[in-house]
């Protein structure tokens, strides 16, 4: 699994932008179980981490339980642009299992 390259990627946002929200402003919190849980359809954890550099697939599944509460700006950054990155196989993994269903 390549490692996923934050500098060259226009989609994400800059540090600045990501913290000038209140934090009392629940909308303006990252769903990290939500877009963990998208790309675990198409990523094991093992992968997650080793293209975001994390520690170990268990650091992903705190993220992801919610047992970690926050998450480095390096990471967060890595994490949503390999959700970019797997957008559209997220999609077409979310569409089989719908018509599955």
């Amino acid at each position: 699994m390549k490692k996923v390259a934050l500098a060259a990627s226009a989609d994400i946002p800059n540090k600045n932008s990501l913290t000038r929200f209140d934090k009392s402003d629940e909308n303006a919190r990252m769903n990290w179980k939500q877009l963990l849980a998208d790309l675990r359809m198409v990523m094991t954890l093992q992968d997650i981490a080793d293209t975001c550099g994390l520690a170990s697939k268990g650091a992903v599944h705190d993220i992801a339980s919610g047992r970690q509460k926050t998450v480095m700006y390096e990471i967060g950054a890595c994490l949503i642009a390999l959700h970019a990155e797997q957008a559209k196989t997220i999609a077409a993994v979310k569409r089989a299992s719908k018509v599955a269903a």
